[in-house]
This record gives structure tokens, C-alpha cells and sequence, in this order.
């Protein structure tokens, strides 16, 4: 009789590999010692085809996993059998045709025999129409059949072992999209955190974890963001605080914009914005980061086509974004006020925006208009 503790501790491997697809050969190998096996295997077959695709292994050295899926795959004496059952169980003792076809097939005297293996025990994790993936164990010859305890055991475990190989996939999937994704964002330049409502980041992008260990205009500090001068560091406190509230349902506010200067280089600019639900990360504001060396330098051609600026309301666009004060844009061009507010009025006109922020997060969240602006910097480099 197995233990339960040493049941429980199999249990607990099996949820451990479907957090972590290393730990799958140490499951098997652990399984295949509760049923006196000398190995075993995750194993997948197409119904159409005579090879078997190793998933994992454990206990089963490298050449006789290669002989089987090369050779002896195609010629086990169980597996026609397991393929168009409908047992949730597959015991090889019951697959075999009889017992004296199976002592002299070429699977168990070349292959099985020299293992010391006469019998397997096994649980169908899916079966369809296509293919069948199994976990088995090769029983120990020494150990005897398999026994009705045995088929009881492996079939308490089964559902555990069906339900972390879902989990698996379905964290397999979401870690391929979530990957995707950041490739993309880090393609495009772009710093993205996600920070709670004081500021302290529970996510952050390549981009942004290079602006932040430069420590220049912005770091972190005890783990909250801050800012080189103290009076930055509150306004941003400040702007994180009004998007948590709106996030939570407890405000209106939808963030802003701040320019951060740094020693050694323009400003850092910084833009805040409430952040959409993500259930239990429960992050409280989208925060994005914009330096020099990676600012969005706007073409001419493509922002025309696309919100169609004049070049006065475009060099006035490339300002805001650099995080230039609109007075102070106005002096380095040589125009009043009214006039880049005349401007101003006409740029929220073709965009749809209401304010500055909301011109500025339109524009660096463009991905039409990053990718323009990176083939145009990397055509510019060759």
C-alpha cells in the first residue's frame, strides 16, 4: 500500500510542473517509482502515423527513448489496442492480444526484455478522433502484473494530472501572447510600467527597466518612481494618485503629462493614464516613458496622411511630445501665445483630442506612426 504522504508529495509534482514545463521529467520519474516502474513517459501518438512523440521522460536513458520513438514505436504490441479503446486506463497485460503473441513479438524481446519490463500501467490524458496523449509507467517485471490497487491509485491521480496539463497549456498560451506583446512594445521604443496607487511598479517593460536603473530624471527610490527634483516627484505622486482613483471608480481624472530633466541628456518625458482592469494584478496607473534617444521623431509624410498637420501644427505636435511647455515652444519659434494656442486648437481639431495629454497619448501610443518612425531611424543607420 502507497503511502498517502508520498501520494500527496506526487500530487503537489504535478501542479508544480504545470507552473514550471522543467519539472514535468521529475513528475514521471516520481510517478513511474510509486508503481515500480522502471521509467516512463508523457507520450503523444497520431492515429495515422507509426511514430510516437516523446512530450517528457524520466528514468528512460536517451537511446532507448530514441529506439522506441524511432523503431519500437511502430511495433508495440499495446499501443493498436490503446489507440481505439475507450478505457480511461491503459494496462498493458489486458492490450495485449494474448500472452504468447506478446512473449515472442519483436517489442518485448528487443526492447521491453532488456529493460526488465512485462507489463505497463498507463492514463489517457486526451484521446480524440486524431491522436492519443498518455502518461505511462513500464512496470517492473520483478514487481508482477498490475494489479486492480494499482489501476484504483493511477486512476485518483489521473484527474490531477489532466488538470495541470490544461492549466500548463493555458499558461503556455497566455505567456506566448503576453511575449508577443512586450516584443512589441519594446520594438517600438516605448517605456510601459504598471504601478499601484503610490507609485511602486508591478510591472515593467525592457524600456522602462533601462530608464529606471539609469537612474536620470527618473528612479526608483525604496521602490517608489521619483524624480530627480522633489517638486517633479510630487506632481507625478500626484498624477499616479488621480488615475488610481479613476481606475478604482473614485475619480474622473485621466492622468497628465510631466517632463522630467535629467544631467546628462534632454527631459524624460512621462505620461500617466488610469489603467484598464487586469482582475487580481490590481494595478492602479499606466504609466509611459518617453526619453530622447527614444522619442517618437514624427514623420512628415506619414503624420500627414494621417491627421493631415500642416508643418507649423506638426513641428507644434513634435514639441508637446518632446514635452515642451506650449509658452515655451512659442518662444523658441518665434510666435505668441495666441498663436500656437490658434495652432493648439487646430491639432486637437484633426486629432479629437480635448488637452495635451490626451494629444500626447493619441500620438506615442500610435503604433502606425512608431513603426514609421523606427524604420525611417534604422534606414537612416544603413
Amino acid at each position: 500500500m502507497v503511502d498517502d504522504r508520498r501520494i500527496l508529495r506526487l500530487i503537489d509534482e504535478i501542479y508544480d510542473a504545470a507552473l514550471d514545463s522543467r519539472r514535468w521529467s521529475k513528475f514521471v520519474e516520481s510517478l513511474s517509482q510509486v508503481f515500480d516502474g522502471v521509467g516512463g513517459a508523457l507520450l503523444q501518438r497520431e492515429r495515422h502515423s507509426a511514430e510516437m512523440g516523446f512530450i517528457e521522460f524520466g528514468g528512460l536513458d536517451t537511446s532507448t527513448r530514441t529506439a522506441y520513438q524511432q523503431y519500437y514505436s511502430a511495433r508495440s504490441v499495446w499501443m493498436p489496442a490503446a489507440l481505439t479503446g475507450s478505457s480511461e486506463l491503459v494496462i498493458g497485460h489486458e492490450l495485449a492480444p494474448d500472452k504468447r503473441s506478446f512473449e515472442r513479438s519483436e517489442f518485448y524481446n528487443d526492447w521491453l526484455r532488456p529493460q526488465g519490463v512485462y507489463d505497463a500501467i498507463g492514463g489517457v490524458i486526451q484521446r480524440s478522433a486524431g491522436s492519443l496523449t498518455v502518461v505511462t509507467v513500464l512496470r517492473a517485471e520483478r514487481a508482477g502484473l498490475v494489479e486492480e490497487a494499482d489501476k484504483q491509485l493511477f486512476a485518483r491521480l489521473m484527474p490531477h494530472v489532466r488538470r495541470a496539463i490544461d492549466i500548463h497549456r493555458r499558461l503556455y498560451s497566455a505567456q506566448l501572447q503576453r511575449d508577443g506583446a512586450l516584443r512589441a512594445l519594446d520594438a517600438l521604443q516605448v517605456g510601459i510600467l504598471l504601478t499601484d496607487a503610490i507609485g511602486r511598479p508591478v510591472f515593467t517593460n525592457r524600456v522602462a527597466e533601462e530608464v529606471l536603473r539609469s537612474g536620470d530624471g527618473l528612479s526608483l527610490v525604496r521602490g517608489q518612481l521619483r524624480a530627480a527634483r522633489p517638486d517633479d516627484s510630487r506632481k507625478l505622486a500626484a498624477l499616479i494618485e488621480g488615475a488610481a482613483k479613476t481606475t478604482r471608480g473614485l475619480g474622473q481624472e485621466s492622468g497628465g503629462i510631466l517632463s522630467l530633466p535629467t544631467g546628462t541628456r534632454d527631459a524624460v518625458t512621462v505620461l500617466v493614464s488610469p489603467c484598464p482592469y487586469l482582475g487580481l494584478l490590481e494595478p492602479a496607473a499606466l504609466v509611459f516613458l518617453s526619453t530622447p534617444m527614444r522619442s517618437l521623431h514624427l514623420e512628415r509624410r506619414y503624420v500627414a496622411r494621417r491627421y493631415g498637420f500642416t508643418p507649423a501644427e506638426l513641428r507644434l505636435a513634435q514639441a508637446l511630445v518632446d514635452g515642451k511647455r506650449l509658452a515655451d515652444y512659442a518662444d523658441s519659434v518665434g510666435i505668441t501665445l495666441n498663436t500656437a494656442k490658434t495652432h493648439l486648437k487646430q491639432v486637437f481639431a484633426k486629432t479629437g483630442s480635448r488637452r495635451q495629454a490626451d494629444l500626447v497619448r493619441l500620438i506615442v501610443a500610435d503604433p502606425a506612426l512608431r513603426l514609421a518612425a523606427s524604420h525611417s531611424s534604422l534606414a537612416r543607420r544603413h
